[in-house]
């Protein structure tokens, strides 16, 4: 199993020299690790959020080397291009005479990741340069999104433990990589992908809560099949038992 870290992203700092980073362009250089490096013929490859574009464009870009592709967070590869990539909604609105309970899960997912988005796209260099600089600032960055991202009932602790939390904002501390993480977004959206986002090889995705909750606004994608029944949640949804087990 390799497990690379993504450029900008905790160990893979600073990128002095490449300051246009995004998903597409850490795939062909994912591909050219797994294949010109390290030697291997064909390889399956899996990801979430930033790595789930990462994986997504594997898929799209070089399906000859690939078994398959898993991705825990199905991004569409064209999030990013248009008029409004800074908008995870694509600014489309709930339809009329949507029932209750879809409405209320279309709007959750929304409270919790469209000012998220927006900001990554809109705005990257305030947030990464404020992250970098204070510690305290980071960590309420990172505990508010993982509390709020997480099957935990209200208290984060009953997903991660506080040695998981801090190991994690140490390692964007400590590599000051909050900025370059950050940035990986906008730039996404200033250096957009192009053509066909039709995934050539097997894929598999976790289903996302918006379309657990039947999200018919959610944007849809060629790239990933619907919801399969065999795949558990990803390892974030799970109990702090369950993932010990």
């Amino acid at each position: 199993m390799i497990v690379p870290s993504l450029p900008g992203f905790g160990w893979s700092t600073p990128l002095p020299d490449n300051p246009d980073m995004n998903f597409w362009k850490i795939a062909d250089l994912f591909r050219k690790l797994m294949t010109e490096v390290l030697g291997y013929e064909k390889y399956a490859a899996t990801g979430s959020d930033m790595g789930s574009l990462v994986t997504a464009q594997l898929g799209h870009k070089y399906a000859d080397s690939l078994y398959g592709i898993h991705v825990g967070s199905p991004i569409p590869l064209d999030m990013f291009n248009g008029e409004r990539a800074w908008d995870l909604t694509g600014g489309r609105t709930i339809p009329e005479g949507t029932p209750d309970d879809i409405r209320a899960g279309v709007l959750s997912v929304h409270k919790r990741f469209v000012a998220h988005v927006a900001v990554h796209v809109l705005d990257s260099s305030t947030p990464g340069h404020a992250l970098s600089d204070s510690p305290a600032g980071m960590l309420a960055w990172i505990l508010e999104r993982w509390t709020n991202w997480s099957d935990d009932d209200g208290d984060v602790e009953n997903v991660f433990t506080k040695d998981e939390l801090l190991t994690h904002a140490t390692i964007y501390w400590v590599t000051t990589s909050p900025r370059t993480r950050v940035e990986a977004t906008s730039c996404t959206g200033n250096y957009p992908t192009n053509g066909s986002t039709t995934c050539a090889v097997p894929s598999a995705a976790e289903p996302t809560d918006a379309r657990r909750a039947g999200a018919g606004t959610a944007r849809s994608t060629p790239l990933l099949h619907p919801d399969p029944p065999l795949l558990r949640s990803p390892s974030h949804n799970l109990t702090r038992q369950e993932r010990q087990s």
